[in-house]
C-alpha cells in the first residue's frame, strides 16, 4: 500500500468516523426526545446501532494490513449502510416537528455544545438522503441559535473565534460545492436588511403588518444547506438574536397593557352587574389570559395570539365601563331592585407597582434565562438594541428575586423603581407624540407611584446613613437621582399639557 493510498483510506475512514459519531449522538438524543412526546406516533429505532459500531471497529482493525482495493470496497459498503441508517433516522425525525424540538430543548437550561454540533452534523450528513424542507431548516436554524448562545452568549459577544471554528467544522461536512462569493454577499445583504427593518418597528401590530417574521423565515427556508455556511450562519445568528430581543420587548409592553387592563376589568366585574353576554365574553377572555400566561412560562407565545387577546380586551373594556352594557331593563324587572354599583376603585399604588415590576421581570427572565451571574447579565443587557440601562445593583436585585432566596424588600424596591424608570420614558414619548386618553391616565398613576418610591428611597437612605453604611447610602442616593430625573421629565410634560 503506497503512502498516498494509505492517506486516502485514512481520510475516508476519519470522515466516516465523524458521520458515525453524528448518527450515534442523534439516535441517543432522539430516544430521549421520543420519550418526552408520548402523544406522537414515532416508529421504534431501526435495529441495534451497536452492530453498526462493531462493524466499523472491525474495519478499523483491518486497515493497516488489508488489501487497499478490498478496504475501499468495505468502506463503500459501510457508507451505504450508514447512509441507509441515517435515512431511517431522518424519516423518524420528520415525524417530530420543529416546534416539538424547540419545546423539548426549551426545558433544558444549558446544552452541551458538542452534542449540538453532532446533531447539526447529523442533519447535514442526512441531507444527502433527505430534501431540505422547511421543517428541517427550522430545526437546523434553532440548533444553530442554541449553539451560538452556548458558545458566544445571547449577543454573540464571547469567544467568537471558537464559534467561527465550530461553524467551519460543520460546513466541512456539507456535501455541496462551495458557493461563489457574490452569492454569499447577496444573501448576507438580505439578512442584514431584516435587522435594519427591525429598527423601525414600534409595536406588535406593526411587526405583523410588515410581516418581517414571515419574510425572514421564507428567506431562511430558501437557503437550504447554505444555512450552515459559516458567514451566512453568523449573519443568521445575529439577525435571530436581534429579532428575538425585539419580539420579547414588544411582547413585554403588550402584556403589561393586557395585565393592567385585565386588573381593571376584574375590579369592574366585582363592582358592577354585567349583562349575561358580556359576562360570558369576560370569562372567555379570562381563559385566554390563563393560556397566554402558560405559554409565556414555556416561551411559546406568538405575536398573533397576543394581538388577538388585545383586541378582545379593547372590545370588552369600554363596554364594561358603559352603563348600557350592565343589566338590561328587562333583567332588572325580573330581579330585586338594587342600588347602583359604585364606580370601580382605582388600583392601589402597591398594585400599580406590582404591575410595573412583573412586566420588567418577565422581560429580564426571557433574556437572562441561562444567566446566573451579574457580570454575564450586564454583558447581555449592554446590547444597544435593548431599552433597559439597568445598574449593577438593580441586576443583582433581579437575580435575587428570581431565585426567591436571600432577597429583601430593598431588592423589590430597586427593581420596581427600575421598571418605573423605563415606563416613564415610554409614557413621555407617547405624550410628546400627542397621545392622550389611556397614556395620560397611566402617566398619572406612574407619577403617583414615583412619589411613593422617592419617599421610600429617602427613608432607606436615612436608615443607611444612621447605620454608617456609606456605600449602601451612596448607591441608594444614586438610584434615587436616576428615578427623580425621569420622574421630573414626565411631570413637566404632564403639567405642560394641562
Amino acid at each position: 500500500m503506497t503512502a498516498e493510498t494509505a492517506q486516502q483510506i485514512d481520510r475516508r475512514y476519519s470522515e466516516l468516523a465523524g458521520h458515525l459519531r453524528a448518527c450515534w449522538a442523534f439516535e441517543q438524543f432522539f430516544h430521549r426526545l421520543r420519550r418526552n412526546l408520548p402523544d406522537r406516533e414515532v416508529e421504534p429505532s431501526p435495529g441495534d446501532f451497536r452492530e453498526v459500531l462493531d462493524q466499523f471497529k472491525e474495519l478499523g482493525r483491518d486497515l493497516p494490513s488489508g488489501v487497499p482495493a478490498e478496504i475501499a470496497a468495505r468502506l463503500d459498503r459501510f457508507e451505504l449502510r450508514l447512509r441507509d441508517r441515517a435515512a431511517q433516522l431522518s424519516v423518524q425525525d420528520s415525524r417530530v416537528s420543529a416546534s416539538d424540538l424547540r419545546r423539548f430543548l426549551g426545558r433544558v437550561r444549558r446544552l452541551d455544545e458538542d452534542l449540538l454540533l453532532e446533531l447539526l452534523r447529523f442533519h447535514v450528513f442526512a441531507a444527502g438522503v433527505r430534501h431540505w424542507d422547511s421543517d428541517l431548516v427550522d430545526k437546523v436554524d434553532f440548533l444553530l441559535s442554541r449553539l451560538g448562545e452556548e458558545i458566544a452568549g445571547p449577543l454573540l459577544s464571547h469567544d467568537r473565534i471558537r464559534l467561527t471554528s465550530s461553524l467551519a467544522s460543520l460546513w466541512a461536512t456539507a456535501p455541496i460545492e462551495p458557493p461563489n462569493k457574490a452569492l454569499l454577499g447577496a444573501l448576507r445583504a438580505q439578512i442584514a436588511d431584516v435587522e435594519w427593518a427591525l429598527d423601525s418597528i414600534e409595536d406588535l401590530a406593526m411587526l405583523e403588518d410588515e410581516d418581517i417574521v414571515g419574510r425572514y423565515r421564507k428567506l431562511k427556508h430558501g437557503l437550504g444547506p447554505l444555512l450552515v455556511e459559516p458567514t451566512i450562519a453568523e449573519a443568521v445568528l445575529r439577525a435571530n438574536g436581534r429579532l428575538s430581543r425585539v419580539v420579547q420587548r414588544l411582547h413585554g409592553e403588550e402584556e403589561w397593557h393586557l395585565a393592567a387592563n385585565f386588573a381593571l376589568m376584574t375590579k369592574l366585574q366585582e363592582d358592577a352587574a354585567l349583562s349575561e353576554t358580556l359576562s360570558i365574553e369576560v370569562e372567555s377572555l379570562r381563559l385566554e389570559m390563563e393560556r397566554l400566561e402558560e405559554g409565556r412560562r414555556h416561551d411559546d407565545v406568538r405575536s398573533a395570539t397576543v394581538r388577538r387577546v388585545r383586541r378582545q380586551v379593547d372590545s370588552i373594556l369600554p363596554r364594561m365601563q358603559s352603563p348600557a352594557e350592565q343589566q338590561t331593563s328587562e333583567q332588572v324587572l325580573e330581579e330585586p331592585v338594587v342600588e347602583p354599583a359604585e364606580p370601580a376603585k382605582p388600583l392601589s399604588m402597591e398594585e400599580v407597582g406590582e404591575l410595573f415590576l412583573q412586566r420588567l421581570f418577565a422581560q429580564l427572565e426571557a433574556l437572562l434565562v441561562a444567566t446566573d451571574s451579574v457580570d454575564e447579565a450586564e454583558t447581555v443587557l449592554q446590547d444597544p438594541g435593548l431599552p433597559f440601562g439597568l445598574e449593577r445593583r438593580e441586576i443583582e436585585a433581579f437575580l435575587l428575586l428570581r431565585g426567591q432566596a436571600g432577597h429583601s424588600s430593598e431588592d423589590r424596591l430597586l427593581l420596581t423603581a427600575a421598571a418605573l424608570r423605563l415606563r416613564l420614558k415610554v409614557l413621555r414619548d407617547h405624550l410628546e407624540a400627542g397621545e392622550g386618553g389611556e397614556a395620560e391616565r397611566e402617566a398619572q398613576s406612574a407619577l403617583e407611584l414615583g412619589e411613593t418610591l422617592l419617599t421610600e428611597f429617602s427613608g432607606r437612605i436615612a436608615t443607611a446613613e444612621r447605620a454608617a453604611a456609606t456605600q449602601d447610602a451612596a448607591d441608594l442616593r444614586f438610584l434615587r437621582v436616576m428615578l427623580m430625573k425621569d420622574f421630573s421629565t414626565l411631570w413637566l410634560e404632564v403639567k405642560g399639557a394641562n
